[in-house]
């Protein structure tokens, strides 16, 4: 074969056994990544069945701040009370970063925690409580939502008693501070001190066409979907709210004395912290509240 001959089979050789190699290695890749994915469906697996029995466990990603002490007192919705200011304060584990590019948008969705609810004490039973083995309904089936008068599925409705106590609510974004871990808010229905569970941003896609409710869903639920079949009669609709001039006198006396950093102000001074000397903001609010 002379030289070349050899050369080129030796080369020819050494090129069979460097692909045999390479689809050898290929072969234990595809093992070990088929092994892998196996590994962690079954470890998924095992993670959903212990959620399916025990449930999930979620944490609070920060606080409302609002000033509303007592639930008794907050707005049914925040479309009903569009002065109603308040904000979201992350966990101080909460990174700075989670809020960047919220500024970007007009409203946000806040997911959160029913926790001034009446049962939470009920623990809710794992899966197999019941005769059927699934866990059991915990809370009533049907409610009365206000000015229906009639009970129907609570499912039909938006009452804070629910087998999970989760809530959510579209507010105004009116600022973001990064640095203070801070979303202020507004039309808030939030008691102070509410759970937050997760920020969303509102985008168009949530806004629906031809939406249909039962008549007895009150107007102004639906004004941040339909705004322009609303007039603002309608959205400000209720009992006609007058201030005396002794409760105009305390209103400008508690602002007066409302300071962050004064050792007299009270809790609930310091609840209004975030409206910073603006007591005609605040009176609106209460208007827009009480007339309810």
């Amino acid at each position: 074969l002379g030289v070349a001959g050899v050369s080129v089979a030796f080369l020819a050789l050494r090129l069979r056994k460097a692909e045999a190699l390479l689809s050898q290695l290929q072969r234990v890749r595809d093992a070990e990544r088929a092994g892998r994915t196996a590994a962690e469906k079954a470890l998924r697996e095992r993670v959903q069945a212990k959620h399916a029995s025990e449930g999930y466990q979620m944490h609070a990603i920060g606080t409302v701040a609002s000033p509303f002490a007592d639930r008794r007192g907050t707005p049914r919705q925040g479309t009903v009370a569009p002065a109603a200011e308040g904000s979201v304060v992350l966990a101080p584990d909460v990174p700075q970063a989670t809020l960047e590019g919220l500024e970007g948008f007009s409203h946000v969705w806040v997911l959160f925690i029913f926790h001034e609810n009446t049962n939470l004490h009920q623990k809710q039973p794992r899966r197999g409580s019941s005769a059927s083995g699934g866990p059991r309904f915990h809370c009533p089936a049907k409610v009365t939502p206000p000015r229906l008068g009639k009970k129907v599925g609570v499912f039909s409705t938006r009452s804070p008693h629910r087998p999970n106590p989760v809530g959510l609510t579209v507010c105004r974004l009116l600022s973001v501070n990064t640095a203070k871990r801070t979303v202020v808010l507004g039309g808030v229905d939030l008691v102070d001190g509410t759970p937050v569970l997760d920020l969303k941003p509102y985008i168009p896609y949530d806004a629906v066409d031809q939406l249909v409710v039962p008549a007895w869903v009150p107007p102004e639920g639906l004004a941040h979907l339909e705004p322009s079949k609303l007039s603002a009669a309608e959205l400000a609709s209720g009992l006609p709210v007058s201030f005396s001039p002794t409760a105009e006198d305390q209103l400008r006396q508690l602002f007066s004395t409302c300071s962050p950093r004064s050792s007299s102000t009270s809790s609930a001074q310091t609840r209004l912290l975030h409206y910073k000397g603006r007591p005609e903001a605040f009176r609106e609010c209460l208007r827009q509240v009480i007339s309810q």
